[in-house]
């Protein structure tokens, strides 16, 4: 009889189910390294694509208090990480075009307004005054 294999990360005998056999690490070190593997590529993806060096993302997050900024959202970047907010003008791998970290929705919200700010005034206005309630209001 063979001995059982060990886990390559901490050494422990790997269950001698014949699936977890063939694997290199014990499940619990399996979805560590997994974790440790997605948060190198997400680093070198932010590297390429944004110019931020090691740990800037990191530092940005904690910077936000780990959640997107925008008022009332509670999206913290633990299910889906948050987005690299960047101003498009500037270029992609500049990294004094990065703004912040922001959620999918309110990114895409950016996105979706060419990042005008007159759009929002805009909005926010309409929000305050809408046309609806002077017209709808005057003839009773």
């Amino acid at each position: 009889m063979r001995p059982p294999r060990l886990c390559k990360r901490c050494g422990k005998p790997l269950s001698k189910q014949r699936a977890r056999q063939r694997k290199k690490y014990c499940f619990r070190d399996e979805i560590i390294v997994k974790r440790e593997q997605s948060d190198a590529a997400h680093e070198r993806r932010c590297e390429s694509l944004y110019g931020l060096r090691p740990g800037d993302y990191k530092r940005l997050l904690a910077a936000q208090g780990g959640r997107c900024p925008i008022k009332g959202c509670q999206a913290r970047g633990i299910s889906r990480r948050l987005s690299v907010d960047h101003d498009h003008k500037l270029g992609f791998t500049n990294r004094r075009a990065v703004r912040g970290l922001l959620c999918k929705k309110h990114n895409g919200m950016l996105g979706d307004v060419a990042d005008d700010p007159e759009v929002f005034e805009s909005l926010a206005d309409y929000l305050r005054n809408p046309p609806a309630r002077k017209v709808l209001t005057d003839g009773d």
